[in-house]
């Protein structure tokens, strides 16, 4: 058999020069998805648009928290603002390239040294090396954070104070000084003021990575605010933070020395609507088009239909939409219906779990698929495990991110499940002529079928007791054969019953 033709067109012959739904958020440095064309939605009349305005447009600087769920656009929304910002306000203010990522483990010194690094690298780009060279003070600082290209540093940093070794050329090592946090500090304070000459009123920041820090680690996230509090204070510096729903609340609120510096309330950023989805998706198609005509990848149907399953969003669609195009044979690409791409990405998500997941993992995630939320004491009572136990499969489950943590509670964690998985809710979708004729039930599942038509309405627990397995497999049986169109379920969750669905039952009689 002959091989595909191994280079890389699979967007070619759609017409994109490159993935059109690329999942990272839109940056300020990227020539193929420029945010300034391709973001949508959040208009300068909407709340959240007006609130990091006002802020912004208040000389001094500021902190504050943009706060939303996972997945709806938050990093891109605070890039557009920066963008505009640095590149077309009246009153510029400089800002590093890309957001700084936080780790539980930092310390003071570690917030500065990375806040440090973020804007001399900046300066680098923007500036040049020989311009750094001609200042003290920058030049101090790249030696420091070690942002300096190493092929072409050729001096020793004793000469400027620091009384350490740099390698010369070839050399990977580079020590760092252990500067004390005053010096630091200092350092941050004189860069500002350097900046400012440039033609800046100020500096303005950007925090992530602390959406499931906080869920996991609120102790320590909490710690590095109390620590950090005097940094956030420095004058002409813009904090912003992206967190979860609840960030504010649970993790700024409890600390009222630190909660006294920040803005009083969490900029809550919604999804986008349907219509800015399908406009953000289409935008990236004409920016990407090779030419003038390009393949659409899917109907705006299966795009309208993904919108409602991952609850608008924006980077669950994007990629589901990937996923599916990789899915494809080699073939002439082609538009495809909302059936045949649900019917791949259904596939897809089956192949990840049925690859990553052990029989007894994949029967908790077929029971937690049914709960909005759930802790792992609810899970544990259902499963008639030991929270211990539980507590391993939850962990597995999160490592593959089938679940995430949703909310925190004192000590007990809220889960949900993630968005990816979404599609195997669908116990109500309907079932072509083709997949049932393929559907062999499995021994257990007839012995269901059987029961039920001697008992037309059962309970879990009846068809339980009569099979003598535990509720966990029964249910996953049950959810199968319903999503099989075999039988129906009826009732609230505590008095469910199950049935037959008439026609088949006719069938099989």
């Amino acid at each position: 058999m002959a091989s595909p033709p191994l280079s890389q067109d699979i967007w070619k012959l759609y017409g994109f020069e490159s993935n059109p739904f690329e999942v990272s958020p839109l940056s300020l440095n990227s020539s193929l998805l420029p945010i300034p064309q391709l973001f949508v939605g959040h208009s300068f009349e909407s709340k959240e648009t007006t609130l990091i305005t006002n802020i912004l447009r208040s000389a001094g600087g500021a902190r504050f928290v943009i706060e939303g769920e996972i997945g709806v656009g938050k990093t891109t929304f605070l890039n557009y603002h920066r963008f505009l910002w640095y590149s077309e306000a009246q009153d510029k203010l400089f800002t590093p390239i890309r957001e700084i990522p936080v780790s539980p483990d930092w310390e003071t010194k570690d917030f500065i040294l990375n806040v440090l690094d973020a804007l001399i690298h900046r300066i680098y780009l923007e500036k040049g090396e020989k311009f750094i060279l001609k200042n003290p003070l920058l030049k101090e600082i790249l030696l420091l954070t070690k942002v300096y290209i190493r092929s072409k540093l050729e001096i020793q940093a004793s000469a400027y104070g620091f009384g350490i070794g740099i390698n010369r050329p070839g050399d990977d090592l580079v020590h760092v000084p252990d500067v004390p946090e005053y010096s630091l500090t200092q350092y941050f304070r004189s860069l500002v003021e350097e900046i400012k000459k440039f033609g800046y009123v100020g500096v303005f920041l950007h925090f992530d990575n602390l959406e499931l820090i906080s869920l996991k680690y609120p102790e320590k996230i909490q710690d590095i605010f109390e620590r950090i509090r005097d940094i956030l204070q420095i004058r002409d510096v813009y904090f912003a933070f992206i967190g979860n729903l609840g960030f504010f609340t649970e993790i700024i609120n409890p600390l009222e020395r630190v909660r006294s510096i920040f803005f009083g309330f969490p900029i809550q950023l919604p999804s986008l609507t349907l219509e800015e989805v399908i406009k953000a998706i289409s935008l990236r198609y004409k920016v990407l088009a090779i030419h003038d005509s390009f393949i659409n990848p899917f109907e705006d149907q299966f795009i309208e239909y993904l919108y409602h399953l991952y609850e608008g969003k924006i980077r669950f669609i994007m990629d589901a939409l990937h996923s599916i195009i990789l899915y494809l044979p080699m073939v002439s690409p082609v538009t495809l219906s909302k059936d045949k791409a649900r019917e791949i990405l259904r596939g897809v998500v089956l192949d990840k779990i049925r690859s990553s997941l052990r029989a007894k993992e994949q029967e908790i995630l077929n029971i937690i698929l049914n709960y909005e939320t759930f802790t792992n004491t609810k899970l544990a009572k259902e499963l008639r495990m030991s929270p211990q136990n539980v507590s391993n499969y939850l962990g597995r489950l999160m490592e593959l991110n089938f679940i995430y943590i949703v909310k925190k509670v004192g000590r007990i964690r809220y889960f949900k499940v993630s968005e990816t998985v979404h599609i195997l809710k669908e116990s109500s979708q309907k079932t072509t002529t083709k997949s049932l004729s393929h559907f062999t039930p499995s021994k257990r599942q007839e012995q269901i079928l059987k029961f039920l038509r001697i008992t037309p309405k059962a309970s879990s627990k009846e068809i339980k007791e009569s099979l003598s397995c535990s509720k966990a497999t029964v249910l996953r049986d049950l959810n199968v054969l319903i999503e099989k169109k075999l039988i129906t379920k009826y009732g609230t969750t505590r008095n469910a019953y199950y049935s037959i669905i008439a026609e088949n039952s006719k069938k099989k009689k």
